[in-house]
């Protein structure tokens, strides 16, 4: 008997990408950050912190990696992230007896990606929740050393 004919291979990653708007405002956007009625990709609610949802647009698949790409990100700061199962009906996130985890958040100058799997064994609507507060991503600046007499 051979061992590897009783293996099953995870689904392939599902990879969605989202521009963010090139302002953060609350509202619904397309994955190319744009205003939209239908449903949509991207949603932010804006206080002194940004709060966005990255939806994917498939269910994720038993065992299924899943992989949010974020552009047009402004600077390179990044307070929260989270990998949660969505509600389509109600459009927001939902816990579940599902289990979701989170496997990595990589950031870069105007770009981020987060990936997270599905370790449920059923498939799922799932997000990619981001929280970043407002002008907190910039370069310091480093004082002015002294000058130091003997």
């Amino acid at each position: 008997m051979d061992v590897n004919t009783h293996i099953k291979a995870d689904p392939p990653a599902l990879v969605d990408y989202i521009r963010l708007p090139d302002e953060i405002v609350t509202g619904r956007f397309g994955n190319a950050g744009k205003p939209s009625d239908d449903p949509v990709s991207l949603y932010i609610t804006v206080k002194d912190t940004s709060f966005m949802w990255g939806v994917f647009s498939y269910k994720l698949e038993a065992g299924q990696r899943g992989e949010m790409i974020f552009t047009n990100v402004p600077g390179t700061f990044l307070v929260g992230i989270c990998f949660n199962e969505w509600d389509t009906d109600s459009n927001e996130p939902k816990l579940s007896e599902g289990l979701l985890t989170l496997v990595s958040a990589q950031r870069g100058e105007g770009v981020f990606r987060v990936i997270g799997k599905n370790a449920s064994d059923h498939a799922v609507y799932a997000a990619v929740g981001i929280t970043v507060a407002d002008d907190a991503s910039y370069q310091p600046v480093l004082p002015k050393a002294k000058q130091v007499t003997w």
